[in-house]
């Protein structure tokens, strides 16, 4: 018999990488105390950081950020759930859901930007141009993730928005920093 054992939602990054669909809905299987937990010790652990660095307004900024980021993400899914269900069911399915992509934004802009640090080291230059390529690949990644959950967990969501919706996203973010450099 094989107990059912709750996983830290790192387990879950790495395999949405290349099973994004299944860990998504893997994840979505899981206990919502479980999650809930995991949404509040990254609000929490935001928050003592900042505060700790920058002071008590930065804590509680950093902490509400996390939890506003947590709900952009889920917003497609939201949209995307059947409308027959109350909007407050929607609303915390999909929210409790949304701490997965969000870590996986997480650690993928991190690795978005190694990457960058380390090309610009080799060109020994970095530019506005740069810098709007990075700002475009950031917004791409979270749009794919957030577009990746709801195409996961609800029939609605087609899988291919998911990258048609992170390219349009990123040439869209990429046009609108060009015409304000």
């Amino acid at each position: 018999m094989f107990l059912k054992v709750a996983q830290h939602p790192i387990h879950y990054v790495i395999g949405s990488i290349t099973h994004a669909p299944l860990v998504m809905q893997a994840w979505a299987q899981e206990d919502p105390g479980y999650k809930l937990r995991w949404i509040g010790l990254y609000a929490a652990t935001l928050f003592i950081m900042s505060a700790m660095v920058m002071g008590l307004q930065a804590g509680i900024f950093m902490a509400v950020s996390c939890l506003l980021m947590i709900g952009f993400m889920s917003a497609p899914t939201i949209l995307a759930m059947p409308k027959g269900l109350p909007f407050t069911q929607r609303f915390s399915e999909a929210y409790l859901n949304g701490v997965l992509a969000w870590h996986a934004f997480f650690v993928s802009i991190y690795m978005v930007q190694t990457a960058m640090i380390f090309l610009t080291s080799l060109s020994g230059r970095w530019s506005p141009s740069t810098s709007m390529w990075v700002v475009s690949a950031i917004a791409s990644v979270f749009c794919a993730f957030s577009l990746q959950m709801a195409s996961s967990l609800t029939p609605r969501m087609p899988q291919w928005a998911v990258p048609v919706g992170a390219v349009s996203m990123g040439v869209a973010v990429h046009l609108i920093s060009k015409m304000y450099s």
